[in-house]
């Protein structure tokens, strides 16, 4: 048995004794979304959100996974409520940052990445992402150089 699976034995054990435990039902959710079993972390979750609406991790956890299915609308929503219910959780500024930035909503990413970086100074993927934020921001505006100079010509 490998311990993915040794994991999952005792979530359930847990569940089997408190099917109410929020932590995990989230956890189990997350070995799930690991294990690209996206619909039994869906049902885990949500299971979580029936005894605690206003855990901002599993919104978040929810969020990750529409945004794997490419429900980008639907993760976006879920890690706007994350946030609603703690402003600094550093996964799901990074997530929604970089939902933002396939969306090329570059001003959105960056002002979650930056609030990341005060959450966690020293986050490598916050790190990361801004850099490839103002990568693609220094794009935009070498595009817009070049358009607006093709019309002074």
């Amino acid at each position: 048995m490998n311990m993915q699976e040794d994991a999952k034995k005792y979530y359930l054990k847990t569940l089997n004794i408190n099917h109410q435990n929020v932590l995990a039902n989230t956890n189990l959710g997350q070995l799930y979304l690991l294990t690209d079993m996206l619909e039994e972390a869906k049902q885990c979750f949500l299971k979580s959100l029936q005894f605690n609406p206003r855990d901002a991790e599993t919104l978040s956890n929810l969020g990750q996974l529409y945004y794997r299915l490419n429900m980008l609308e639907q993760a976006k929503e879920y890690y706007l409520s994350a946030l609603q219910i703690d402003p600094y959780l550093l996964g799901a500024l990074n997530n929604l940052g970089v939902l933002y930035q396939d969306l090329s909503f570059l001003e959105g990413a960056l002002e979650c990445q930056l609030k990341a970086l005060e959450t966690n100074p020293s986050s490598i993927s916050t790190l990361n992402n801004l850099g490839k934020i103002y990568q693609d921001m220094y794009k935009l505006e070498e595009v817009k150089e070049f358009f607006f100079e093709g019309f002074e010509s």
